[in-house]
């Protein structure tokens, strides 16, 4: 499988040169390169998307070691990953240069995707207005998402009382819902994105997980248990 993708857009998606416990992962099929991080497993998870050039389609775990050598590419304006069973192949192309580098013991997996449901409860609310909210969330304790049949308002409240928030949405709330999520985790997700929809997606899933999606962005936070 080769894909040529920015070196930039790879970066953004994949939060930098940070770490994680559970690494990144990179799913290649239809025209598309889709970035999926996660926040200590499952329980926050973010995936970018953007039209790639292929030829192959397959899905394997990013290593630290390739995160760190492609933020040291930034200066190309494409990039090529060779992938294949064992190994990656890391190849920017300059007019008068090029570079090549070589990750070995690639580790292919099966992508990520949460069903949606016809009993999923969504909301158009701000894109800008929300990532506001969201950079002003304590970075302890529990949120509460809240909604009201009927209603327009979107409301989030701290467990200790110590800060809260509400959004308005462009329409009434089909339904009733409620969500418990972890303030770090919500702070993690909602990060370093740039370039989005004026209006974003807010889905309170019937399977128990907080959706966001803007454009190609995609967020989902497992509820706190």
């Amino acid at each position: 499988m080769n894909v040529r993708v920015s070196p930039t857009w790879l970066s953004q998606a994949w939060y930098g040169r940070q770490t994680f416990k559970t690494n990144p992962i990179c799913s290649v099929a239809n025209g598309q390169i889709k970035i999926t991080v996660f926040r200590e497993n499952a329980v926050g998870m973010r995936s970018m998307t953007t039209v790639a050039q292929h030829t192959g389609t397959g899905c394997f775990e990013i290593p630290n070691s390739m995160r760190a050598y492609i933020h040291h590419l930034q200066f190309a304006k494409d990039i090529v990953l060779k992938v294949s069973d064992q190994h990656i192949e890391i190849v920017a192309e300059q007019p008068s240069f090029a570079i090549q580098y070589r990750i070995d013991n690639v580790k292919h997996v099966e992508d990520v995707h949460i069903e949606p449901s016809n009993e999923d409860v969504a909301l158009e609310i701000g894109t800008e207005d929300w990532f506001h909210i969201c950079m002003t969330m304590p970075q302890k304790g529990i949120l509460t998402f809240d909604c009201r049949a009927q209603k327009r308002m979107v409301t989030v409240k701290h467990s200790k009382n110590r800060w809260g928030a509400a959004i308005m949405a462009r329409e009434k709330a089909p339904a009733t819902a409620s969500f418990r999520c972890r303030a770090d985790v919500v702070r993690f997700c909602f990060k370093s994105i740039e370039q989005l929809p004026a209006f974003g997606t807010l889905i309170f899933m019937k399977c128990g997980v907080l959706k966001w999606q803007a454009g190609f962005t995609h967020v989902f936070l497992a509820p706190h248990e």
